[in-house]
C-alpha cells in the first residue's frame, strides 16, 4: 500500500486501531438482540479495522525470515526442506510464490485466519464485545504483526474450541494447526480437559512442569541426533530462570486472580462448564510458571488467550450476579487504561519487538 508512519505516528496508530475496533465490537454486542444486521455490520467493521494493518503490513518480528523463504523458495522449500517451516506454511509460501505471485498473500491469509478464528470463538462463546476484543488487541496483536505461522495456528485452534463437543473435529483442526505451527499441539490439553470433565489437580500441574523439564533435557542434551524440525524449538525449552520473563505473561495474571477471588460468581455463571474453565485456568497458571523457567514457553500460552479474553469479558456478568453491577464502568475504564499502559511498557519499550514493528509500514 506504500504507507509509512513515523515512530510516534505508529504508536498512536496502533492505539487508535485497538480502541476503535474494541468500541465497534462493543456496539455490535449491544445491538445483537435489537438488530442483528446492525450488529453484524459493526462486527465486520471491528474485523476490518484489525485486518487491514495486520494483512497489509510490510514489517514484523519474523518478516525477514518469511521473505527469505519466499524469495528463495526453491532452495529452502524444495531442495533443502527439512520440515521447517511447517508443511502447510511451506505450501502456503509456495502457492504465494508460484501461483499468486505475491508475498503479501501470506500476511493476508494469516491475518484473516487469525482474526476470523478469534472472532468466531468470541461470538460462539457469547463473549464478543469491547473488553474481549480490546484484550486480544493489546495482548497479542503486535506479536501477530510478525508471527504469521503461529497466528494462523491460533485462529484454527480458536475455532476448534467452539466444537469441543464433537468427537474428532477438534483433533483434526488441532492437527491442521500443528502443520502451520508445531507448538499448537499444546491445545490438546483443552480437548482432553473438555472430554474428561474432571478437575485438574495441583499434581497434574506438576506433571506438566516435570514433563517440560524432561523435554528440555532431551532436546538440549541429544539435539545433534534429533530432526531439525524439533531442534528449532530448543529455544522454547532452554532452561533459563528469569523473573523478567513475567512481563511476557503478566497480562494473564489479573484474570487468574479474578477467577480465584470470584470463584462462586464464575461457578454460578458457567454451571456445568465451570470445571472445564477452571481446568484451563490451572493449565494457564502452569504455563506462567514454566515461562519463568524457559524463555519461549510464553508463546505456548498464546493459544489460551481467547479463553482468557472470555474470562475477562464475563467478569462483568459475575459482578452483576454478585450484585456489584455498578462497578462495571469502573472495571471497564481501569481495564482500558491499564491495557494501554501495558502496550507502552511491554511492546513500545521492548528492544526485541519495537524496532521490528515500529516505525510501521504497509
Amino acid at each position: 500500500m506504500g504507507i509509512e508512519f513515523s515512530e510516534t505516528g505508529s504508536k498512536f496508530f496502533f492505539y487508535f486501531v485497538f480502541i476503535f475496533s474494541a468500541i465497534n465490537a462493543g456496539i455490535a454486542a449491544n445491538q445483537y438482540r435489537a438488530n442483528k444486521y446492525i450488529s453484524r455490520f459493526f462486527v465486520l467493521l471491528a474485523f476490518v479495522i484489525l485486518f487491514i494493518p495486520l494483512g497489509f503490513r510490510s514489517v514484523g518480528i519474523d518478516h525477514g525470515v518469511y521473505k527469505e523463504w519466499y524469495d528463495h523458495a526453491d532452495y529452502w522449500l524444495r531442495l533443502n526442506y527439512h520440515l521447517t517451516p511447517e508443511p502447510l506454511f511451506a505450501w502456503l509460501t509456495l502457492f504465494a510464490k508460484y501461483v499468486a505471485g505475491s508475498f503479501q498473500l501470506i500476511y493476508l491469509f494469516s491475518a484473516f485466519v487469525y482474526l476470523a478464528g478469534v472472532f468466531v470463538f468470541l461470538r460462539k462463546s457469547e463473549s464478543f464485545g469491547y473488553l474481549s476484543v480490546f484484550f486480544m488487541s493489546i495482548s497479542l496483536y503486535l506479536y501477530m504483526c510478525g508471527l504469521a505461522r503461529i497466528s494462523i495456528a491460533i485462529g484454527i485452534v480458536s475455532y476448534a474450541f467452539t466444537v469441543l463437543e464433537r468427537k474428532y473435529k477438534p483433533l483434526i483442526l488441532i492437527l491442521i494447526a500443528c502443520f502451520f505451527h508445531y507448538s499448537s499441539i499444546i491445545t490438546v490439553l483443552v480437548y482432553i480437559s473438555y472430554k474428561n470433565k474432571r478437575n485438574v489437580s495441583f499434581k497434574n500441574i506438576l506433571y506438566i512442569i516435570v514433563g517440560m523439564l524432561t523435554l528440555s533435557f532431551i532436546i538440549n542434551r541429544f539435539g545433534e541426533v534429533l530432526p531439525y524440525a524439533i531442534m528449532r524449538y530448543a529455544g522454547y525449552v532452554e532452561l533459563s530462570f528469569c523473573l523478567g520473563n513475567i512481563t511476557s505473561v503478566v497480562i494473564l495474571l489479573p484474570a487468574l486472580i479474578l477467577w480465584g477471588l470470584f470463584k462462586g460468581g464464575y461457578k454460578a455463571l458457567y454451571k456445568e462448564k465451570y470445571v472445564f474453565y477452571d481446568n484451563i485456568v490451572k493449565i494457564v497458571f502452569g504455563l506462567i510458571c514454566l515461562s519463568l523457567l524457559f524463555n519461549g514457553v510464553f508463546r505456548l500460552a498464546f493459544f489460551y488467550y481467547p479463553i482468557i479474553a472470555k474470562i475477562y469479558f464475563d467478569f462483568r456478568r459475575v459482578l452483576a450476579i454478585t450484585n456489584q453491577g455498578a462497578v462495571v464502568p469502573m472495571y471497564t475504564g481501569l481495564f482500558s487504561v491499564v491495557g494501554l499502559v501495558y502496550v507502552s511498557v511491554v511492546f513500545y519499550d521492548s528492544p526485541f519487538i519495537t524496532n521490528l514493528i515500529i516505525p510501521f509500514s504497509m
